[in-house]
């Protein structure tokens, strides 16, 4: 059986369409495609298919010269489409998880690239004075760094924000006595 042009394009339709609306088919395939229409594009990407497909085929072979048989035919059939299914199974998996180049890695660098630009922004009077070296990067030389990098100075830039507020939430006395104690601390070590 040579298959008919518009099944061709429903495969690549991914089901968005049905297989009857592929275009002019012959009686004997307009019932084939309604009865894959039934099963559904997913379950024949799964191996699932109308056993019109066998009749049809069985016809067609015991016409023809050759020594196939429908049933041997529809093996390969079944076998082409679940090698089908298993390579784009498999293109997804690696053009989304790949380490280097992958969709997931590459949306996760944006995420942490547009984080560092933010970051960037923050006064330095919003970060207590033992962060403030974390604004001296540079943030283009940050965004050439490794995801791992980026995620830790992220990190930090946030728990120097934090500290921050809590400074800035604390009363006028409150942070006289910070003071102080971290002066006590810096002449103990001296």
């Amino acid at each position: 059986m040579t298959l008919h042009i518009g099944f061709k394009g429903w495969i690549k339709c991914r089901g968005v369409k049905k297989l009857q609306e592929m275009g002019r088919m012959s009686g004997d395939m307009l019932a084939l495609a309604k009865g894959q229409d039934l099963i559904g594009y997913r379950h024949f990407m799964e191996g699932r298919i109308s056993t019109k497909f066998w009749t049809i085929q069985s016809r067609h072979l015991a016409l023809s010269d050759g020594h196939l048989s429908g049933t041997k035919w529809m093996k390969g059939f079944i076998s082409r489409i679940l090698k089908m299914t298993q390579s784009q199974w498999f293109y997804r998996n690696v053009s989304f998880h790949d380490k280097q180049y992958g969709y997931a890695k590459r949306k996760r660098v944006e995420e942490l690239d547009h984080q560092i630009y933010q970051m960037s922004e923050t006064s330095p009077r919003n970060i207590p004075q033992d962060s403030r070296f974390l604004l001296e990067r540079d943030e283009h030389g940050l965004t050439k760094e490794s995801v791992l990098k980026k995620e830790y100075y992220v990190e930090a830039m946030e728990a120097a924000i934090k500290a921050g507020r809590r400074i800035a939430t604390m009363g006028r006395r409150a942070r006289k006595v910070k003071q102080r104690m971290n002066r006590l601390v810096e002449e103990t070590r001296d």
